[in-house]
């Protein structure tokens, strides 16, 4: 099934090139230069072929995700165009690249420009009043270096959270040494009632080689700076609530949910921490309250999310849901993986406010 789907991917790379190679030499200036000169023509297409070559050296992601969007939007504009009987022209081919170019940009505002998303959960424990601040899939060097991730890490603890919990996927493998050092160094200086915590994500200990930095790099810098790591652990904050971080889901030896919270004093309120939203079946049967994932980036490009659902990748894209007494909040992450677009969703960090209930 794995090079099924890799072969697919290729094949709809190759035909979204072919695509835009040929809209190029479809444009009336450019077969007008044709007629009058075949040298100027093949001059002409060559020095697009090698910018186009060029373009998807630097950002190759990214660059097929602009060609295929402008693939889709002239696919369905030809059809209509032709339903109402309208000969295309050059129209199609210019009102494509408009309409690609307000989506694309549209997407760029959404990936770069990041929010606060505000939850208010009840519980009928007895716990204060807690606020909790979530970062997830912050990627760094994809949508910011280190230094701006500093900027919102600032940000959020001016809103004064009681703890912040990192839910994984804060580097990657194109994150730099020198940013994810800058971006760790800004959490010694954020002082919190309960601390900072972090879980692994899948990428954060590196998927392939080539990284100018090892997984104990990450693991020493985010020690060092004060964040507490926790890897099929517990942690208790103050007297009344239990943190819960799970070990990524690609990691084969982690621990079920049943064995992390079944002796778990259920007094108190559990929150789970686990990178991938999955298993809520099985959550929902233990005695966690709340459990806090990111990974999904909230669907990213339309319709992935939708895509994600049906194939069973994931329990939720994106957002709240309650199953039988646990909340399960997914986010769409601050940043996401190689893409500077996000068409989906919105960048957001959370702010969650859990009190007890008046019930």
């Amino acid at each position: 099934m794995f090079y099924l789907v890799m072969a697919l991917i290729a094949l709809i790379i190759i035909l979204t090139i072919v695509f835009t190679i040929n809209h190029f030499k479809d444009f009336s200036c450019i077969r007008r230069i044709k007629e009058s000169s075949k040298t100027k023509y093949y001059i002409i297409i060559s020095i697009f072929c090698i910018l186009l070559g060029v373009l998807l050296y630097l950002d190759f992601i990214n660059v097929i995700v602009v060609l295929l969007h402008f693939l889709i939007i002239s696919t369905i504009l030809s059809i209509i165009l032709r339903i109402l009987g309208v000969k295309k022209g050059d129209v199609v081919t210019i009102i494509s690249i408009l309409l690609t170019t307000v989506y694309i940009g549209y997407g760029v505002y959404m990936a770069t420009n990041v929010k606060a998303t505000t939850y208010n959960l009840k519980t009928t424990k007895e716990i204060e009043n807690l606020k909790i601040a979530a970062i997830s899939d912050a990627h760094i060097g994809t949508t910011f270096d280190g230094e701006g991730f500093q900027k919102y890490a600032l940000e959020i603890a001016k809103k004064k959270p009681d703890v912040l919990v990192i839910l994984g996927d804060f580097v990657d493998d194109s994150t730099t040494k020198k940013d994810m050092k800058k971006a760790i160094e800004v959490f010694k200086d954020i002082k919190l009632k309960y601390g900072i915590y972090f879980i692994y994500g899948n990428h954060d200990k590196g998927l392939m080689k080539g990284r100018n930095f090892s997984k104990e790099d990450l693991k020493d810098e985010l020690t060092k700076n004060g964040v507490k790591i926790l890897e099929d652990e517990t942690a208790l904050l103050g007297d009344n609530i239990i943190l819960v971080g799970r070990k990524d889901k690609s990691v084969t030896e982690r621990a079920s949910a049943s064995r992390l919270i079944d002796n778990l004093d259920e007094s108190k309120y559990i929150i789970v921490l686990d990178h991938q939203p999955n298993d809520y079946t099985l959550l929902s049967k233990t005695k966690a309250d709340l459990v806090l994932s990111g990974h999904t980036h909230g669907g990213q490009i339309l319709p992935l999310g939708k895509i994600g659902l049906m194939i069973g990748a994931n329990d939720r894209v994106y957002g709240h849901e309650k199953r039988k007494n646990t909340d399960f909040i997914v986010t769409s992450g601050i940043s996401g993986w190689a893409l500077k677009i996000k068409t989906g969703t919105v960048s957001e960090y959370l702010i969650i406010n859990v009190s007890k209930s008046k019930s």
